[in-house]
């Protein structure tokens, strides 16, 4: 038997840990696309043109120039976007949690943010790296995890007895 209030602090834990890690993310992707936005308008430059190609070899500077950077930018864009939706609607379910009523929400909306950015992959056909697919696959435990405890809290919700 697990106690209604065991499970209320555990949900809260895990949506704080989805609030922390949201915000962090999503403050590091929007970074990015500053970086990447800053990057591909040096390269209209002739003078960093000229600096660049004697550092990459012509495959890297042929893959540079091919890239389409509004698409790059607007895929970073979109998963900036979901960082910080999810880290809102988390943010806006802590009373929800404590009134043993919390949305699904933000975690959906998370687990659809982690399929985003496996299907980027795919649609690059590019690999991701070990450390990408251990960060996203722990994002994907984390909402699944916030999920099974909300909906356990919104199933029991009407006594404050032991959840079995």
């Amino acid at each position: 038997m697990i106690s209604l209030e065991k499970t209320r602090q555990s949900l809260k834990s895990l949506n704080l840990a989805v609030i922390i890690i949201n915000i962090i993310f999503a403050a590091i992707t929007v970074l990015l696309v500053a970086l990447a936005a800053f990057g591909f308008s040096a390269m209209n430059n002739p003078e960093y043109q000229a600096q660049i190609q004697s550092q990459l070899t012509p495959e890297q500077l042929a893959a540079i120039q091919n890239s389409n950077p509004a698409l790059e930018l607007a895929a970073t864009g979109l998963v900036a976007l979901a960082y910080l939706v999810v880290f809102v609607l988390a943010f806006l379910n802590r009373k929800k949690i404590d009134a043993n009523q919390p949305s699904l929400l933000p975690y959906y909306v998370g687990i659809g943010g982690v399929i985003y950015n496996f299907l980027t992959y795919v649609i690059q056909g590019t690999a991701p790296t070990i450390f990408a697919i251990i960060v996203q696959g722990g994002l994907l435990a984390l909402y699944i995890f916030s999920i099974q405890k909300a909906k356990l809290l919104l199933n029991n919700s009407t006594s404050n007895a032991d959840i079995s």
